[in-house]
């Protein structure tokens, strides 16, 4: 378990591809197939419920979602 505070991102490419992790949260978005333009959408991981990351729960967290994109294109992008 991490403290709510702790986070690591990185980025991939040009796409806008990459991901952060902060506290026991992770946002993801993966490469287009074929490198194209344009990422697929973020998906949210509970790493402390769900170390596999099987469950994608962006859906249920929209703001959590949008919290973490946010400090993503601002410190890790």
């Amino acid at each position: 378990m991490h403290p709510p505070t702790d986070a690591a991102g990185w980025t991939q490419g040009n796409a806008g591809v990459g991901a952060l992790i902060r506290g026991n949260h992770k946002i993801i978005n993966q490469p287009p197939p074929g490198g194209g333009m344009r990422a697929s959408p973020w998906q949210l991981y509970d790493l402390a419920a769900d170390p596999g990351e099987r469950l994608d729960t962006a859906a249920r967290h929209p703001e959590l979602v949008a919290d973490m994109v946010a400090e993503w294109e601002t410190s890790w992008r």
